[in-house]
Formats: structure tokens, C-alpha cells, sequence
């Protein structure tokens, strides 16, 4: 079927007319920023993050000279990675160098643990029906979910929503 003049077109479709490559490299460019934290762990993640990539080089600065030495030892294996969610960007070798780190977006800051009910304010409901646990790993994971849960609602947050039967 023929478009008429004036139709709507896709974003995408309009796009690859002004740049032909399908994105511009500066988009790319943020897609391969956003990408290391998916490559790497939070622990890498909190010690090493990129703050430059030119011709075709990513460097990432470290806290310490340990972990650009340890991070150059896996250089191959992250610019695997890197490539793979950014293919349309030629990344030739990615450069470890010590120097300050650019802010972690906020979904990587760590959350503050919600207060725990103590023990003897637990309903005596739940007590008894912890009690009949047997497993004993099991029953303290109960056991702080639901302190962890009253904890909020003691502290005047809302628990989170549960279904209902109806």
C-alpha cells in the first residue's frame, strides 16, 4: 500500500534518512556509556566507570592502579561485551587509567535497609506459625521478611501491596 502525502511515518523510518548509518554516533556513543553497567558487576561497577571515548578508544577511569590493572586483564572480554550491545560502533580497545570517578546513576545507589521490627513485636500469630518451621534457614528468611515488612509500616511507610483473594 502506498504512503499518501503528509502521512504519519515511524520515528525510525525518519531517522535513517538523516543519518543514513541509522544513529548518530553521539547516540551511540551514550549507548556504550550506558551499557558498562550491564557488563560488569556491581563491585567493578563501583570502582570503574568510563568517562571518554575517542577514536575508537572507551577509557574508563578506576579508584586505584589495582583495578585498572586488574580490568585490563578482562579488556578483551569487556570490549566483547561492549560491541555486542553497541554494534554499530567502531571500539577499537578500551584504556584502564586511575582518575576520579563521574557520579553512579542513582539505580546503583545502594538503598538503605528498611528498620526490623524487633522480635518480641512480632504478631503472636506469626510467632507460632514460625515455630513450625523446621528448616531453619528458611525460617529466619521468614522471619526478617517479616520484620523487614512490619518494620515499614511501624515506621509509618507503606508495606508493600499483597494480593487479595476475591
Amino acid at each position: 500500500m502506498a504512503r499518501r502525502k503528509g502521512s504519519l511515518q515511524g520515528i525510525s523510518s525518519l531517522v535513517s534518512k538523516v543519518y543514513p548509518s541509522g544513529e548518530p554516533e553521539e547516540v551511540q556513543v551514550i549507548r556504550l556509556m550506558g551499557s558498562w553497567s550491564k557488563v560488569v558487576n556491581r563491585r567493578v561497577l563501583h570502582n570503574a566507570r568510563p568517562v571518554r571515548f575517542r577514536h575508537g578508544v572507551l577509557t574508563v577511569h578506576t579508584a586505584t592502579s589495582a583495578w585498572a590493572d586488574a580490568l585490563s586483564l578482562e579488556a578483551d572480554d569487556l570490549l566483547a561485551k561492549l560491541r555486542g550491545r553497541v554494534s554499530g560502533l567502531r571500539i577499537r580497545r578500551i584504556a584502564f587509567r586511575t582518575g576520579p570517578l563521574p557520579p553512579l546513576p542513582e539505580q546503583f545507589h545502594e538503598r538503605k535497609r528498611p528498620p526490623l521490627l524487633p522480635l518480641e513485636q512480632l504478631p503472636e500469630e506469626l510467632a507460632r506459625e514460625l515455630a513450625h518451621v523446621a528448616d531453619d534457614g528458611l525460617r529466619d528468611a521468614i522471619q526478617t521478611a517479616a520484620r523487614a515488612t512490619l518494620g515499614r509500616g511501624a515506621q509509618g511507610q507503606k508495606p508493600p501491596s499483597t494480593p487479595t483473594d476475591d
